[in-house]
């Protein structure tokens, strides 16, 4: 036997190992079994974040401390503020341009009321 076409008994025994425990690992990964199992811990997990974060939050709230939940909701209204007062300010420019662009207009006079 040529060096090249021999491989080590420890890489053959990993490949063995590998292929006996991969093939059947591979079958239920694709199998509906597990996504319906994947769905299932989701929603569990889904629901015990929301109720730890919830009794977290009531603790905090105890003691007059703000939640993340407080946090976020900061954090939004912030960033609407902001958004508003961007676009206000575009609105602004765009009227100081607009009155730059054009003649000023000269203010009309009116003949005084006859009594």
């Amino acid at each position: 036997m040529s060096k090249e076409n021999e491989t080590s008994p420890w890489l053959d025994f990993v490949q063995r190992v590998e292929r006996a425990i991969g093939e059947p690992v591979e079958s239920w990964v694709r199998s509906d079994a597990y996504f319906d199992l994947v769905t299932q811990m989701n929603r569990a997990r889904q629901r015990f974040t929301k109720s730890f974060e919830d009794y977290a939050e009531q603790w905090l709230h105890m003691f007059n401390v703000p939640a993340a939940s407080d946090v976020r909701r900061l954090r939004e209204q912030l960033g609407r503020l902001e958004r508003m007062v961007e676009h206000m300010s575009n609105e602004l420019a765009d009227h100081a341009e607009t009155a730059l662009d054009s003649p000023p207009k000269r203010p009309q006079t009116r003949a005084p009321k006859e009594k």
